[in-house]
């Protein structure tokens, strides 16, 4: 075999693994309250403790990468990941989930970037198309097997193999990467920012824990407003000391351009809601509803169909249309389809639920090319790598903190009604974004759908 397919081999079989990872576990979290008696806001942190290290050490990927080679950095964060999951898989109690979970997101923080830049570097330039195609295949195949097969697990087997399956998968993906990979060059690079580092990691986790203890008991009580102001003040000592550090973890000066703030904005506020909608509506299905856990696993993955075959089609229609036309479209969609959730009732079928949400997913697949090429415009090649970083950063926090929100009214209010403010909050953050699109430049067709497509 070419050494560029043994490599598209290798990084495609670790991207695979985290992307079915994180779209088994929310269909999980019924079953993991149960199994644990514990609370919506402790359950909810099975999944946000996962997100929020994988926001924090993102960004350390590319000095990871060029400080101890690329290979090296992809093989300890499959391990880390690998291992993890295990973890996950024999956790004792939630707590020990949760920081199992944790273990994870160290992994899966470094894996993505690191094995696309592995990926990319096989291929030359001429056939980086290729690369493109071979990485969109687990980011396409993933989200639509993952709630079918975890579902069936959960029911069939025991939610633990959600985790344990990753365990062979990541195995044979190490055993192949120390066969395949080359060795590659170690360049000494800029130092790490370990300030900005330890800053925004402690940040991001002060405020993630503040949100977990919101959907009971008191609100204004010691246990929220500590780790709440704490760690807005940690935030902003990272926001000091990333705007005057010479090479910065984070560059916060990309928000000086128009169409990076506002497009990470968007990517923000599109997020939450996506994060909300996919974290409530398998306690919904599970729930009110009456569902099997593989019963809601076959309607979710109508939400990955939808979105798989309108980001297929996105650059073709950007070149039509212009990116923020199909941008608002897709979030008008989007929030409409997500708010029409509330309207449901046990007496709603699982066909119309599954029509919801192929609506649902295919507008958010418009927004997927938009968003992750109009933040750009005008960049050169060394912003957009740093942009980039940001960018999934903020899509990372955007989940973070719309699961945390949903979370707040199942914890707090009775029956259904804790899940029709649930979805309400989720479309109408999504549909704040629409108004946001109108400050993005108004065409960018042939940029946005070339750049995504090389």
């Amino acid at each position: 075999m070419v050494l560029k397919y043994k490599v598209a081999v290798v990084t495609v079989f670790a991207l695979f693994v985290d992307l079915l990872d994180l779209t088994t576990v929310n269909l999980a979290i019924p079953t993991l309250k149960a199994e644990f008696a514990a609370s919506i806001g402790v359950a909810q942190l099975a999944v946000t403790a996962y997100l929020v290290t994988v926001a924090a050490v993102m960004p350390a990927s590319g000095w990871a990468a060029d400080r101890f080679g690329a290979k090296r950095t992809f093989l300890f964060s499959l391990s880390v990941f690998t291992l993890g999951s295990a973890l996950c898989g024999a956790a004792w109690s939630m707590h020990a989930l949760i920081a199992a979970r944790a273990l994870q997101g160290i992994g899966g923080g470094l894996l993505v970037p690191v094995g696309m830049a592995i990926l990319f570097r096989a291929f030359p330039e001429r056939e980086r198309a290729t690369a493109s195609a071979i990485f969109s295949v687990p980011a396409a195949v993933a989200p639509a097997l993952g709630p079918f097969l975890g579902g069936i697990l959960i029911d069939v087997v025991s939610w633990r193999w959600i985790f344990l399956i990753n365990v062979p998968i990541g195995v044979v993906g190490l055993g192949l990467g120390f066969l395949w990979l080359k060795e590659d060059r170690v360049e000494r690079g800029d130092a790490l920012d370990a300030r900005g580092f330890i800053l925004g990691a402690l940040g991001f986790v002060a405020v993630t824990i503040a949100l977990s203890f919101a959907p009971e008991g008191p609100l204004v009580r010691p246990g929220i407003l500590i780790p709440l102001l704490g760690g807005i003040l940690i935030l902003a000592a990272f926001v000091q000391a990333e705007l005057k550090s010479a090479a910065p973890l984070v560059d916060l000066r990309l928000f000086q351009g128009r169409e990076f703030a506002v497009g990470n904005a968007t990517m923000f506020l599109a997020s939450v809601g996506f994060g909300g909608l996919l974290f409530a509506l398998p306690l919904l299905l599970q729930g009110p509803h009456g569902f099997s856990a593989a019963r809601a696993g076959t309607v979710m993955a109508t939400h990955a169909v939808g979105i798989i075959v309108t980001t297929v089609l996105g650059p073709k229609l950007i070149r039509v249309f212009g990116g923020r036309v199909v941008l608002s479209i897709g979030l008008l969609g989007s929030g409409v389809s997500t708010l029409a959730f509330a309207l449901t009732s046990q007496a709603t079928s699982q066909v119309l639920m599954g029509l919801i949400l192929l609506v649902a997913g295919g507008s958010f697949g418009l927004t997927v090319v938009p968003l992750q090429t109009a933040p750009f415009r005008g960049m050169d090649q060394a912003q957009i790598a740093r942009g980039t970083s940001i960018l999934s950063v903020v899509r990372q926090l955007g989940v973070v903190i719309g699961t945390a929100a949903v979370a707040v009214p199942l914890g707090r209010m009775i029956g259904t009604a804790g899940f029709d403010t649930a979805f309400i909050l989720a479309g109408l953050l999504i549909l704040v974004a629409v108004p946001v699109t109108a400050l993005m430049p108004s065409d960018y067709r042939d940029q946005a759908a070339s750049r995504h497509t090389h």
